[in-house]
Parts: C-alpha cells; structure tokens; sequence
C-alpha cells in the first residue's frame, strides 16, 4: 500500500522528516497559543466592565441621588453585555474550537499512523459516528498504543464532546430525553468547580477554559511518548534510516 510514497510499510524511514514524529509537538505549541489567546480575551473583558464600573462610579459621584435610577439602567446594558454576552460567547467558542482542534489533530495522527501499516485499516466509512471509539480503536488494536497512561485525559475528552456537542446544537440547553448523555455531563459538573448547571443550561465559568487546556496537553503529551514508542517498535523490525553524511565525513565519535 502506498507504494508511492517513501513513508510506508516496510521502507525504511527518516521519521524526523515525517509530520506524525512532530505531530504532537506542533499541537502542543498550538495549545500554548490557546491557552494565551484564553488570558488575553479573559483580561480584556474583565478590563471593560471594569471600565463600565469606573463610568458608573463617577457618574454618580457627579449628579444627584434623583438621576441614580436612571444613572443605573443607562450602565446596566453595558454590564449585561461584557458579563453575560461577550464572556459567555468567548468561552463556548473556545471550548468547541479546542475540541474540534484537538479532534482533528487526533485523526491526523491515525491517518499517519495507517500509512505504516501492512494493510490498510481505514475505510470510506471511518471513522463513523463515535469518533473518539473509532480513534481509539485504531491505536490500540491495530498501533498497539498503551492507553494506561492517557486514559483519564481520555475520557475527559469523551465528555467535552459531549459538551461541545450541546453547546453547537442547542447553545448549551440539556435535552432531559438523552437520558445517558444528560447524566454524564451531570457527573461531570458536580465534581468541577468550572462549569455548571442552570436552569437546564451549561454555565462555563473563568478558569475551565485554562483547566481543558491542560488536561489537552497532558493527552498529547502522553500521546507523543506513545508515538515515540511505536517508531522504536516499527524502527526494530524494518531498520532504521541512516542519514546520509556529507563525503569525507565519519559516523564514529570524536
């Protein structure tokens, strides 16, 4: 398969060259800039309504106490804005980004993954439905990757999706109905300080943004050293590449 390509079964491979051995490690700087991205938009909405607050305070100070009702409806709009609009449009967006991003890279790294393989274990229809049990699948059974050490970063990324899910397709209302998905989100928020229930509505507090971050570079992470592991197995039975030196030059240490 793939025979096109010199990053294929059973050549042997300069992985450094190759987008699965950096995968992780661009990921990783990616999540980096999220994470950056997250405090800044954070501070710059909490610098606003404090703002508001400033405007207001002075506002007051400056007329009689007979125009304080209309001082107060006049700033509520702005409040109401940048504490229950802007902020809780920032941290949805950011969560289902984060998601998808790190879907996509995840499937990246199975696509790269099959193309080392003897016969090829992606079809039309994959990865289905279930991405995440279709992902995981592929690189236990057939990669051989050892999920003991990522398996609670994991299943964390199992119930963001479903997270993610409600928030794309219902803006964060919870369907009762889907009784099994309504109680895993459920368990989930009690034991998480960062985000709630409401009223039937998830409420993403400041700080889960941060905290999915981490639990996001923990995955990938561990999902490296399980790249790094697989090149040695693969590396072991197919050989492995020698870089060409310059003429003249000598692989013996100085």
């Amino acid at each position: 398969m793939f025979a096109s390509s010199e990053f294929a079964y059973p050549n042997k491979i300069d992985f450094f060259g190759t987008t699965l051995f950096h995968l992780c490690d661009f990921t990783l700087r990616d999540l980096d800039n999220y994470l950056s991205y997250d405090l800044y938009s954070e501070e710059n909405l909490k610098a606003s309504d404090n703002e508001v607050g400033l405007a207001l305070t002075r506002a007051l100070e400056a007329s009689g106490e007979k125009y304080n009702e209309d001082i107060y409806g006049y700033y509520a709009s702005d409040f109401n804005t940048f504490q229950n609009i802007y902020t809780l449009i920032h941290r949805k967006t950011m969560l289902i980004a984060l998601y998808n991003f790190s879907e996509c890279q995840i499937e990246t790294l199975c696509r790269e993954v099959n193309k080392l393989q003897l016969q090829n274990i992606i079809d039309d229809k994959w990865p289905g439905s279930d991405v995440l049990k279709s992902f995981r699948k592929l690189l236990t059974h057939h990669i051989g990757f050892d999920f003991g050490r990522l398996d609670k970063n994991w299943q964390y990324l199992q119930v963001v999706k479903l997270i993610r899910n409600v928030l794309s397709h219902s803006e964060g209302e919870i369907d009762k109905r889907k009784t099994k998905i309504s109680k895993k989100i459920n368990d989930f928020c009690k034991k998480n300080k960062n985000i709630r229930i409401f009223n039937n509505n998830l409420i993403i507090e400041q700080g889960f943004i941060r905290e999915l971050v981490t639990e996001l570079i923990a995955l990938f992470s561990a999902l490296d050293h399980e790249i790094k592991a697989y090149i040695r197995r693969y590396e072991a039975e197919n050989g492995c590449f020698d870089v060409p030196l310059p003429s003249g030059a000598s692989r013996t240490p100085l």
